[in-house]
C-alpha cells in the first residue's frame, strides 16, 4: 500500500523508538540544555482517536491556555 512512500514506512516503523528517546532526553536533558514542558492539565480529554469537534476545540483552548500561561509566567520573571 505505501511502497511507493519508503520514507514514510521508515517513520512509521521508527516511531516507537523515536517517541521513547524523546522522552529520556526530557527526563534527563544534556548539562547545557534547558528543558521547559508545556502540558495541558489531568483533565485534557482528547486522545489520539479523538474526533469530536467539540473535544478537539476544547482541547486546543487548554493547550493554549497553558501555553499562554508559561509565556506569562516569563514575562513575570523577565520583568
Amino acid at each position: 500500500m505505501f511502497a511507493r512512500y519508503p520514507k514514510l514506512i521508515q517513520a512509521i516503523q521508527q516511531r516507537a523508538t523515536r517517541y521513547n528517546d524523546t522522552l529520556a532526553f526530557i527526563a534527563s536533558p544534556p548539562t547545557d540544555c534547558r528543558i521547559n514542558v508545556i502540558v495541558p492539565p489531568a483533565e485534557f480529554g482528547v486522545g489520539r482517536l479523538t474526533m469530536r469537534r467539540d473535544k478537539l476545540i476544547h482541547g486546543y483552548q487548554m493547550g493554549r491556555h497553558a501555553a499562554q500561561s508559561y509565556l506569562a509566567q516569563l514575562r513575570d520573571v523577565a520583568a
